[in-house]
């Protein structure tokens, strides 16, 4: 597929642990490829000539804000890495975020990650397709938000906008925002595009608990462009539990 979105962003499992402070119930996003769904499936699996899972799995992450309206407004801020960021390997479950926004109903959550992830496919993938295009000991670049025709423009948190750049072989790493609400048609009214939005199917209740998960398993495919042939990641399938 040329065009690939997820978030968490793209990416990731939010889990909010019980408990209180004076700010609030502590909310800690943590990374995950768990796909054991049992409130509701908001993404599916690329429907396409896909064969083998990643082994390791790592983007950027910079900072994420919840918001108790479902057009994202009056978010507060979950955590920020500054301009650094904070890589993670999704498949090390570590913490991505941790805060303690006040106790209530969130209807939305934003992520502010890197477009560029990185993924090392397993012995299955190389087995299909060969190590000549996906080798299991090499750690290829996939650019998530690439220059696509028609060009596709992306909803910044601030209200500007940004259009993808780079290509399957020549990427360019961009700072994205991603939005999952409980009401999508909000956020995309305010500019957001559809492939930046994920469904929330209930808001989040801080403190409580709850996961957001991303599952790349058997979605390594191969994806020619005239006379070179790329090592590639699809859409995973995308879970709130």
């Amino acid at each position: 597929m040329k065009f690939f979105y997820w978030i968490l962003p793209t990416i990731i499992c939010i889990l909010a642990a019980c408990g209180s402070s004076s700010g609030g119930g502590t909310y800690t996003v943590k990374s995950s490829t768990s796909a054991v769904a049992t409130t509701v499936s908001i993404g599916t699996n690329e429907i396409g000539n896909t064969f083998g899972s990643p082994t390791a799995l790592k983007q950027k992450f910079y900072a994420a804000w919840i918001s108790p309206n479902e057009d994202c407004t009056n978010a507060v801020l979950l955590q920020d890495y500054g301009d650094a960021g904070h890589v993670v390997d999704f498949y090390s479950g570590e913490v991505i975020f941790s805060g303690s926004p006040a106790d209530g109903t969130y209807k939305c959550l934003i992520s502010k990650s890197s477009d560029i992830q990185t993924f090392i496919p397993d012995a299955a993938a190389e087995g299909h397709w060969t190590a000549a295009v996906c080798s299991s000991t090499t750690t290829y670049t996939e650019d998530i938000f690439k220059a696509d025709t028609p060009i596709i423009t992306y909803l910044n948190k601030d209200g500007t906008t940004i259009n993808g750049q780079g290509t399957y072989t020549a990427p360019v790493e961009q700072v994205i925002y991603s939005y999952i609400t409980t009401n999508p048609s909000a956020i995309i009214a305010k500019g957001a595009h559809a492939q930046q939005v994920l469904t929330l199917a209930t808001p989040l209740i801080v403190p409580g608990q709850g996961t957001l998960y991303t599952d790349f398993t058997g979605q390594v495919s191969k994806e020619t462009i005239g006379a070179t042939t790329v090592c590639w990641l699809e859409q995973p399938v995308v879970g709130f539990r």
